[in-house]
Formats: C-alpha cells, sequence, structure tokens
C-alpha cells in the first residue's frame, strides 16, 4: 500500500493511526496504574478509562475501514510516557492519595490530549464528508469528554483533602 501522504484523506489516517498507537500504548500504562496501591475510587476511574480506550480501539479500527488509506507504521510509546507518567507514578515514593491525585490529574492531560486530536480529525473527516467516520468521533469525543467532568471533581476533591491533610508548616 502506497504510504506516501498526498491527499487530505492520507493526513486523517495518519493523524489518527498514531492516535491508535497512543491508545493502545495507554491501555498498557493504565494496566501498571491499577496495580499500584490506589484507593477503589481512582481504581474504578483507571477502569473507566481502560474500558473507554478499549472502546476507542474499536472505533479506531472501523474508521481505518472508511478511509482506506495507510498504514504508515506510526510510533508513539514515548509520546504516551510523556503525557502520561502512569509507570514513573507507580514507581515514585509517594503517600498513596498522592499518588492517586498523579494518576487523576495525569489522565486528565492524556484526555485533553485526546480531545484535542479528535476534534481536529473530526474537522478533518467533516471537510471530507466521511459522515461515518465523523459520527465515530463523536462518540469518542462523548466518552472522552463525559470521563474527563469526573475526573475533574474528582480530583478536585482529592486535592482539597489533601490540603485538609497537609500541616501548614509542609506547604
Amino acid at each position: 500500500m502506497n504510504t506516501t501522504i498526498i491527499n487530505l484523506n492520507h493526513a486523517l489516517t495518519f493523524q489518527l493511526e498514531g492516535m491508535y498507537e497512543i491508545v493502545k500504548n495507554l491501555q498498557h500504562t493504565i494496566q501498571v496504574a491499577i496495580k499500584s496501591p490506589v484507593d477503589a475510587s481512582t481504581k474504578d476511574l483507571l477502569r473507566d478509562y481502560m474500558e473507554n480506550l478499549f472502546e476507542q480501539r474499536l472505533k479506531l479500527k472501523r474508521i481505518f475501514g472508511y478511509t482506506l488509506s495507510g498504514p504508515y507504521d506510526r510510533k508513539s510509546g514515548i509520546l504516551v510516557d510523556a503525557i502520561v507518567p502512569f509507570r514513573e507514578i507507580a514507581e515514585c515514593n509517594a503517600e498513596n492519595s498522592m499518588r492517586d491525585i498523579l494518576f487523576t490529574t495525569s489522565m486528565q492531560a492524556a484526555i485533553q490530549f485526546m480531545i484535542t486530536s479528535y476534534t481536529s480529525a473530526r474537522y478533518m473527516a467533516m471537510r471530507l464528508e466521511l459522515d461515518h467516520v465523523v459520527a465515530l468521533l463523536d462518540e469518542m469525543l462523548s466518552m472522552e469528554e463525559t470521563l474527563l467532568q469526573k475526573l475533574r471533581s474528582y480530583s478536585a476533591q482529592q486535592v482539597n483533602n489533601a490540603c485538609l491533610l497537609t500541616p501548614a508548616n509542609e506547604l
């Protein structure tokens, strides 16, 4: 298959192939995070996000069927570790409540990245009049935004609780 990017459809596929690699790598790093000592609510959010990512992978595979271009053999493992340092957080010497905060805020950063990338891809798909692709991207954006709202609320609660527990001289 031709791997030269010569039109907008190829550019869309190239971008989404990178997203597919990020999703796949995020699933693996979340498994590391779940094995860390975190509270039940944080584990539930991590599991929710892992399920969300599983759904995204399925939708991305369907999208590739509509774009009919690629593959471009994109690799993005390093990018995932930069955006979401789950392995580093899992291995760091931290109080469990602080580790929970780091996991939830890192998930927020990952979701923000995903929303931005999917929004850009959605615009390309709209311009290409790929209605099925737009619909699938809308579903993924909706799932990401819903989980982001949960995470924002929960992480604000975590941070507020951490402030209540920290003696003033340690701030």
